[in-house]
């Protein structure tokens, strides 16, 4: 991807999926990721973005509490 040259590899996780929206604008895109993220994702470049333009889905990991007043708008937790 074009960015991904621009930047010498390091392409933020919010940049990358506009590029691919952009690419396959027929597909829907679902972050899936585990508890333990939820702890550390508003360290993410755009995350407030990210988690408002995106659906994810969220797994219970054991030892990690969901923090529910923290979870994405369209996210589902499994």
């Amino acid at each position: 991807m074009e960015m991904s040259k621009q930047k010498g590899g390091a392409v933020q996780t919010y940049d990358l999926i506009g590029q691919l929206q952009k690419k396959y604008e027929w597909a829907t895109f679902i972050f899936v990721v585990g508890g333990d993220v939820m702890h550390t994702i508003h360290t993410w470049g755009n995350s407030d973005k990210l988690q408002q333009e995106n659906p994810f889905i969220i797994f219970n990991r054991k030892g990690y509490e969901i923090p529910v007043d923290k979870l994405p708008p369209k996210s589902t937790v499994i």
